[in-house]
């Protein structure tokens, strides 16, 4: 008893082409590839493929097999051909224990020629036709009450015009490809093609897309850089940066045709991302800031990391801070540059420098303010801010205060010295023997005296150790007076001896 069939039926329509005036009768190869998958039990092992015209009538049978078992598990052939088993292009029988080549990819041609054989036969008329494939094999007999078997058809329309078909995958039939190439009708192809990328980087790759017409079968790619490739749309990598003219050559039954595009590819070399450090000052007084800078090369708009000593610490393009000497900055860059050989590079490291600064003291000594700095000196009272002109190693004040010194030493750094709380006595400016008025005081070399009543006497000059530094003997009148010149003297607290009488002067210069 024949076990029921279940037929999977996949039609792909062309509309049918008709001559206006008579009937035509073309000439040509048909080319019809497929690949189908290894069956699992060979008794089931049957297929067959054969040709149909518009009308439904069976023309030539392309192709039958059997592994063994019976024809009945090809039904539909079975019932179109008669069990005709003629082939399309050699006229040959196949019989029933043929073996067919390796299962997997198979392609046929046919002549165009109807059943009575490729050299007896006549070519048959223009119009829709259909091929079929049908086959019965383990892997479909899953029907409790039969085998399965698989029966598929796609039509293609036989003019004088070329036709080349790649139909859609099914889930058991893949790389379909049917060529008609009509023998009175082959027309060159124009070469034409297009490529995804025309500017890329070095050792990329790009694909070609064939863009010719009248369907060519054969392609011919010249990549300008001595490499070639016959694939239809071929990828390819380009090793070395320049520019390249690539050529297509497409070829049918009618002829070739080339097509070229000059200076085509434009490859870029590969560039290498670095950064470098600049900065505001090499070397800097305690407590200023530095500026750095990442200068990028090859960066394209890059991203940044600052470290100092290994910790993060910005992500700008620059970075501010205030060093102690030594410290470690390192600059790390991302770049998103075209062609960068890599995304990351770092900086050499920047070591920062801080000059050393030597601490300042001022002590007093019977009313004068000294600095254990000799040079760089400018004298500063706490309320009152900068004492103008105070500039020496020592300064003698003139009233009560809360003093200090801020040193600048040769690299133009500042060093702030303690803060001395200085209490000022009053100078003694007359006396009941000899009222006399000294001035001005301070002074500042030049110093006057008055005289209220008439003096005779020696007048001398002490410094605070009570060592005579200057006398003179006078004989004044009253309201008369006497300059005398300090301008030589150091800076300090000075006595003004009259007869014992001693009047207190202090010089400021």
């Amino acid at each position: 008893m024949l076990m029921k069939k279940s037929i999977l039926f996949i039609s792909l329509t062309v509309m049918l082409f008709l001559v206006k005036t008579g009937i035509s009768q073309t000439a040509g190869t048909l080319t019809f590839t497929f690949t189908q998958p290894q069956p699992g039990t060979a008794t089931k092992n049957v297929i067959a493929v054969w040709i149909e015209n518009g009308s439904g009538t069976f023309i030539k049978t392309k192709f039958r097999y059997w592994g063994s078992g019976s024809n009945d598990h090809l039904p539909t052939w079975v019932t179109k051909s008669a069990q005709n088993v003629t082939d399309a292009s050699t006229g040959a029988t196949r019989t029933a224990t043929t073996t067919p080549t390796a299962w997997g990819t198979k392609t046929f041609t046919w002549d165009a020629k109807n059943v009575n054989g490729a050299v007896n036969g006549s070519v048959v008329t223009d119009g829709v036709y259909k091929i079929w494939i049908e086959s019965a094999y383990s892997p479909y007999q899953d029907n409790p009450n039969g085998n399965h078997n698989m029966i598929t058809s796609y039509s293609f329309n036989k003019t004088s015009a070329a036709e080349y078909l790649t139909p859609a995958n099914t889930t058991l039939i893949t790389g379909v490809i049917i060529d008609w190439v009509p023998v009175s009708s082959a027309v060159a192809p124009v070469a034409s093609f297009s490529a995804a990328n025309t500017t890329i980087c070095q050792n990329n790759s790009v694909t070609f897309t064939d863009q010719s017409t009248n369907i060519p079968t054969s392609w011919a790619w010249n990549f300008g850089d001595g490499q070639t490739s016959t694939s239809q749309n071929p990828s390819h990598t380009f090793a070395t940066a320049g520019t390249y003219t690539v050529a297509l050559t497409a070829t049918n039954t009618g002829g070739s045709n080339t097509s070229t595009m000059t200076n085509y590819i434009t490859v870029n070399a590969s560039v290498v991302p670095a950064v470098g450090i600049s900065s505001s000052a090499t070397t800097v007084c305690p407590g200023t800031s530095v500026l750095l800078t990442a200068n990028p090369t090859n960066g394209g708009t890059p991203t940044y990391s600052w470290t100092v000593d290994g910790s993060v610490v910005g992500t700008a393009d620059t970075y501010s801070a205030v060093f102690t000497n030594g410290q470690a900055v390192v600059c790390t860059m991302t770049s998103n540059a075209a062609c960068a050989s890599t995304t990351t590079a770092t900086s050499a490291t920047f070591n920062t420098g801080v000059y050393t600064v030597a601490p300042v003291t001022i002590t007093e000594i019977t009313g004068n303010l000294n600095s254990s700095a000799t040079s760089g000196n400018q004298w500063f009272e706490q309320s009152t801010g900068i004492i103008v002109s105070a500039t020496g190693a020592s300064y003698t004040p003139t009233a009560t205060g809360n003093y200090y010194s801020i040193v600048t030493d040769a690299n133009g750094c500042n060093a702030t010295s303690n803060v001395l709380n200085f209490i000022y006595t009053d100078v003694i400016e007359n006396s009941l023997n000899y009222p006399i008025r000294v001035y001005p005081n301070p002074s500042i070399g030049m110093v006057n005296i008055s005289f209220q009543n008439s003096v005779n006497g020696l007048l001398k000059i002490e410094d605070y150790t009570g060592k005579v530094v200057y006398n003179e003997k006078i004989n004044q009148k009253n309201g008369s007076a006497i300059t005398i010149d300090m301008s030589d003297f150091s800076n300090g607290i000075y006595f003004i001896n009259l007869d014992n009488q001693k009047y207190k002067i202090i010089l400021n210069k």
